[in-house]
């Protein structure tokens, strides 16, 4: 196989599981034989630091600065601009040479525009693309009790769970972690049909583990080791807590931490201080902390420990358990999540309950006290991490699951090219009001599709200005169908576009917009691909004067019931396909509102289980206007029109606490920003009276020259008073 390992973490330049499960799976694969690549994100000297550690492993790179991920203000996280730059370069690469097996990792959801470009376009077809769970954000939010929920990491909790369910196929090292997955997969997207999810270990190079030091003077004093970072779900806290019990109680044992700290105290205080507050005075020379050490280093310290104690609260696989096993250490862990899958109670280790530092402190008092049991779980313990993680038969067995699925892939009908679907299934409608001199532009770019079979109404919604009635009057001379009604805002005038249409399938493009050759072509293929959507939409650059001029843009994720109650997560209405009979049921667009209708209507499809996906490609050229609804109307009113969505789908989210969380954090980050703000204010008063003067001047400028520039059109006169325009703009921007 052509494999392409994906990841932005990868050892040794980053510590923890995933980083070390890049470098065996990458080595297990060579030495079975495969042509293996790493696809991982720009570092310093990478070029220099990798190859020792990956002979035979191909390196690439993917920059999230440059190309479409590189747009400004565009992506709600940076995980979607990490994922949007992995998927530009697998295009490359996998046009040169296609892959016939693709990995992600369902943390942080860097694969999730790659599943995306998939399931809705087609894109890397051959290949079977895989999704490993190691430990979702998530979850290891959930179980370090951390609540709080700013918008980036709610979009990164929508991106790890849907990755997962538009994989080819999903992969896991416990059975714990799978039916967390499935459990997921199903309160998030119910209509969806899951990938086949198969348990796979984690392969790990072991060497035969050294004798343990012998230790034969009387004063010797036992050691319990924990090693990894101090985190809330690693149970490390659980684990002072039975240190202490033990010590109450008069057991001589010396405890040592070795990890990294986290800020997953109790509400995102240090761990470690959290910790060591907790430690009496007494009992602080009998429990040591050290900072992170390099692998071989704490191979040592557990080589030298009496006991090795994991007690996590949940763990998907604990790689550092079956390091510790192949040691040959005597193993104490928790039954949180896969340690009761890794290690087996009294056969090669002890396993105590999660969460409770009483039977954890029971198990290390077991072992500390029992010579004997200790001596027969450290000699069975090798065995059992040979058993779990032998390279050459994982590697085997993802070579079965990897053509199972391609299998299943390739059985999986694709729809037949666009030239051969049947006559008019689309109708494109263009609402206008008072944008006659941009609607040439957007007609035009209409006509220049490369799929042409659809129909095209234009809706007068009661345009008053001479210069656009002229236009449309023009446009109906020219064979152009034109329906004029009173005025009564964009739901409105797209209402009687759905009503006029004769198809299935209706795009709705704004009247001043630009559409990209391939933008209606694109947006059917999604809709086609996958008879189970309601809705797809696409990615917008946004512009001023010039397409060719990307300000900013906007990339959505799609339909989802707990983000909708906070944002438009799922999609620009004037960059969308949605299916007409769907719109109907749902009552069209609602004309009370004067903006935020096309949030509205996914408020609405989500609470009827509908599905809308975005597809990952940026299609639509988006005109910036300061007159422009979504300037006039929803920055003046947006509270009121948050409040009055809110109000009116009170029963769509799954979760309320998910959109209630953001609000919380939302308020918490505007209320810094002020209180910055006000303190800047307080120690430079003139520096803050120019900034302020010079924001006033900038948003006057561009509001009187766009007027000045859009009469002018309309009258003919643009050219002659070019000049006279240019002094009164110079006279704005004169110094403060």
């Amino acid at each position: 196989m052509r494999v392409c390992v994906v990841s932005a973490e990868v050892a040794p330049l980053v510590g923890g599981g995933l980083a070390v499960y890049v470098l065996e799976m990458a080595s297990a694969l060579r030495d079975a034989g495969h042509e293996v690549h790493v696809l991982t994100l720009p570092a310093p000297g990478i070029a220099d630091r990798l190859p020792p550690h990956y002979p035979g492993v191909t390196i690439h790179t993917a920059d999230p600065h440059a190309g479409k991920a590189a747009i400004p203000g565009a992506y709600y996280c940076d995980s979607s601009r990490i994922s949007m730059a992995f998927l530009e370069a697998l295009r490359v690469l996998h046009a040169a040479t296609p892959f016939d097996y693709i990995e992600f990792p369902e943390y942080m959801g860097h694969g999730y525009w790659p599943l995306r470009a998939k399931r809705t376009l087609g894109d890397f077809a051959s290949a079977v693309l895989g999704v490993r769970l190691h430990m979702p954000l998530s979850v290891c939010r959930e179980f370090d009790r951390t609540a709080e929920l700013p918008v980036e990491l709610a979009h990164v909790a929508h991106m790890e769970t849907w990755s997962a369910g538009e994989a080819d196929l999903v992969l896991a090292a416990s059975t714990a972690m799978l039916d967390r997955m499935r459990r997921d997969l199903d309160a998030a997207a119910p209509r969806a049909v899951h990938p086949p999810m198969h348990r796979l270990r984690l392969p790990l190079r072991i060497d035969p583990p050294h004798p343990s030091p012998s230790v034969s003077h009387a004063d010797h004093v036992p050691e319990v080791l924990c090693f990894g970072r101090l985190q809330g779900f690693k149970g490390t806290d659980v684990f002072i807590a039975a240190a202490l019990l033990l010590l109450e109680r008069g057991v001589r044992a010396r405890f040592r931490l070795i990890g990294g700290d986290t800020q997953t105290g109790p509400f995102g205080r240090s761990m470690r201080a959290h910790l060591e507050s907790r430690i009496p005075e007494r009992w602080r020379s009998h429990i040591h902390f050290e900072e992170p050490k390099p692998r071989e280093e704490v191979h040592r310290a557990a080589r030298a420990a009496t006991v090795c104690v994991f007690p996590s609260r949940f763990e998907t696989f604990c790689y550092a358990a079956v390091e510790a096993l192949a040691l040959g250490a005597c193993v104490v862990t928790s039954d949180g999540g896969s340690l009761p899958e890794i290690v087996r109670d009294g056969i090669d280790g002890l396993v105590t309950r999660a969460g409770d530092p009483a039977s954890l402190a029971k198990g290390i008092a077991l072992a500390l006290h029992d010579p004997a049991l200790r001596t027969h779980l450290a000699a069975a313990a090798p065995a059992r991490a040979r058993e779990i993680s032998d390279p050459a038969r994982i590697a085997h067995d993802l070579e079965h699951f990897v053509a199972d699925a391609a299998r299943t892939n390739h059985a999986r009908p694709a729809p037949a090219p666009a030239a051969l679907a049947p006559a008019r299934e689309i109708t494109v409608i263009v609402p206008c009001y008072n944008v006659g001199r941009y609607l040439p532009e957007t007609l035009d770019s209409l006509r220049r599709q490369t799929y042409t079979n659809f129909d095209l109404l234009l809706i007068d919604d009661g345009s008053t200005e001479p210069g656009t009635l002229a236009v449309l009057e023009r446009l109906r001379a020219d064979g152009y169908r034109v329906f004029r009604k009173p005025n009564g805002g964009l739901g409105s005038a797209r209402n009687v576009g759905f009503r006029e249409a004769a198809t299935p399938w209706v795009i709705p493009i704004d009247g001043d917009d630009v559409a990209h050759p391939r933008f209606v072509e694109r947006l059917y293929e999604a809709v086609r691909r996958d008879p189970s959507l309601d809705a797809a939409s696409c990615m917008f650059e946004s512009f001023r004067e010039s397409p060719g001029q990307v300000i900013s843009g906007y990339v959505p994720l799609a339909i989802d019931r707990d983000l909708l109650a906070y944002h438009n997560c799922a999609g620009p209405g004037a960059a969308s396909i949605l299916r007409r009979q769907a719109v109907l049921d749902a009552g069209g667009y609602d004309e009370w509102l004067t903006s935020f209708e096309d949030w509205d209507l996914w408020c609405t499809f989500a609470e009827q289980g509908r599905r809308g996906v975005v597809i990952p490609e940026f299609l639509l050229h988006y005109r910036l206007r300061p007159e422009s609804l979504i300037h006039a109307e929803a920055g003046p009113r947006l509270h009121a029109l948050k409040a009055y969505l809110l109000a009116k789908h009170a029963g769509m989210p799954r979760r309320p606490d998910i959109a209630a969380r953001m609000y919380l954090a939302e308020a918490m980050h505007q209320k810094a920003r002020a209180d910055a703000i006000e303190h800047d204010a307080a120690r430079r008063p003139e520096a803050v009276r120019v900034e302020v003067k010079r924001v006033v001047r900038e948003n006057l400028r561009y509001r009187i020259a766009d007027r000045i520039t859009a009469s002018l059109d309309a009258l003919g006169l643009k050219a002659a008073t070019k000049a006279a325009f240019l002094k009164v703009r110079s006279w704005y921007q004169r110094p403060a």
